[in-house]
Formats: C-alpha cells, sequence, structure tokens
C-alpha cells in the first residue's frame, strides 16, 4: 500500500467524520445558555482556582 496524498486525506476525513459521530451518538447537544464564555474579557465574570486567582488583594 502507497501512502499517497489521497490517501492520507481520505484517511484523515474519514477519522475526523468518526470523531463527530462517536461525539453526537455518545451525549446530548450542549445549552449554549449555560455554557461558560469563551473569553471573558470585561464580561464581569473573574477568574476563579489556579494562579489567575491568585491576586494581590483577594
Amino acid at each position: 500500500m502507497q501512502l499517497t496524498r489521497r490517501f492520507v486525506a481520505v484517511m484523515a476525513l474519514g477519522l475526523i467524520g468518526l470523531v463527530l459521530v462517536i461525539d453526537f451518538a455518545g451525549g446530548a447537544v450542549p445549552n449554549a445558555y449555560q455554557a461558560p464564555a469563551v473569553v471573558a474579557l470585561g464580561s464581569g465574570q473573574v477568574a476563579t482556582g489556579a494562579m489567575c486567582a491568585g491576586l494581590p488583594g483577594n
């Protein structure tokens, strides 16, 4: 078997498709209204836990 670009591309897309099928089959659809903010710059949400919350004055 020769590893051509077409073969590798088909295998990569097949693997991505398999991961998507397993992901959709294994769980419920996430609720976008209960998800944490992706970027919380200036949104009023403060960091909690780890070193991000170790600010002076806390």
